[in-house]
C-alpha cells in the first residue's frame, strides 16, 4: 500500500496560494500600459474641445431664439394691420371726402370726412416716426379724441396717397396706403410691405377735398 502523505507543517503554503496570504488564491502581477490614466494635456484639451462645442451650441439656441422672436413679433403686425385694414375699409368707403396727405414733425397725416350722416365725423391718420399707425376722430364742433393704436413696427417715406377722381381714372377718390412692417433692427432685421387702397364711394369727378377737417390740426 502507498504511504500516506504527510500532513504538512504550519505555516507550509498549500498548492495554489500565495505565502503571503494563507488560504488567499494567488493574483497575477499588475502590469503597467498606456491608457492606465489621462495626462494633464489631454485633459486640457478634452476641456477645450468641450467648451468649442458648448459654445457653438449655445450661439445656436441664441440664434434661432432671435429668429422666432422676430417671427413673432412680425406676425403679430402683420395681424395688426390686417385688422386695421378692415376697419379702415369699412369707415373710408363712406368718406364725402379725402384731404391732401403730408408730414409734419416727421409724422405723415391725411384726413377723411363722412358728412352724408346726422352728425359729421372727421378722421385723422397717422403713421408716426416711432412707427405707429394712429387715427383720431372729432364729431361736427365737440372734443378731438385720443390717438388709438392701429398697428405697431410700420415705417414708410411716404405712407399715404390720394388719388383724385378723373373722367379717365376712377370715378371716385381713393386713398393709398404703403407700409413696411419690420421686426428686428439692422441687417438682421425682418420685413414685409403691405399696400391697400381705400375706395370713397360718396365722392366724385367734382368733389373738392383740399380744405377736409382742418379743425384736427397736423401737431
Amino acid at each position: 500500500m502507498p504511504a500516506s502523505a504527510a500532513p504538512p507543517r504550519p505555516g507550509t503554503p498549500r498548492p495554489g496560494t500565495s505565502a503571503g496570504a494563507p488560504g488567499a488564491p494567488e493574483r497575477a502581477p499588475r502590469t503597467g500600459g498606456a491608457d492606465d490614466g489621462l495626462t494633464l494635456m489631454e485633459v486640457l484639451v478634452t476641456l477645450g474641445v468641450m467648451t468649442i462645442v458648448m459654445a457653438l451650441f449655445g450661439a445656436g439656441l441664441t440664434q434661432l431664439y432671435r429668429t422666432a422672436q422676430r417671427s413673432e413679433s412680425l406676425g403679430v403686425a402683420q395681424t395688426q394691420l390686417h385688422q386695421a385694414f378692415l376697419r379702415l375699409d369699412r369707415d373710408i368707403r363712406y368718406a364725402s371726402g379725402i384731404s391732401l396727405p403730408g408730414t409734419a414733425g416727421g409724422d405723415s397725416y391725411v384726413e377723411y370726412v363722412i358728412s352724408n350722416t346726422e352728425v359729421v365725423r372727421c378722421t385723422q391718420l397717422r403713421l408716426s416716426a416711432s412707427g405707429l399707425l394712429q387715427s383720431r376722430f372729432r364729431r361736427d364742433s365737440g372734443p378731438v379724441s385720443g390717438w388709438q393704436t392701429l398697428a405697431s413696427h410700420v415705417t414708410t417715406p411716404r405712407a399715404f396717397t390720394r388719388t383724385l377722381a378723373s373722367e379717365a381714372g376712377a370715378p371716385h377718390q381713393q386713398l393709398g396706403v404703403t407700409l413696411t412692417l419690420s421686426a428686428g433692427a439692422g441687417a438682421t432685421a425682418s420685413r414685409r410691405q403691405a399696400s391697400f387702397t381705400f375706395t370713397a364711394l360718396n365722392t366724385g369727378v367734382g368733389t373738392a377735398s383740399d380744405g377736409v377737417c382742418p379743425s384736427l390740426g397736423r401737431p
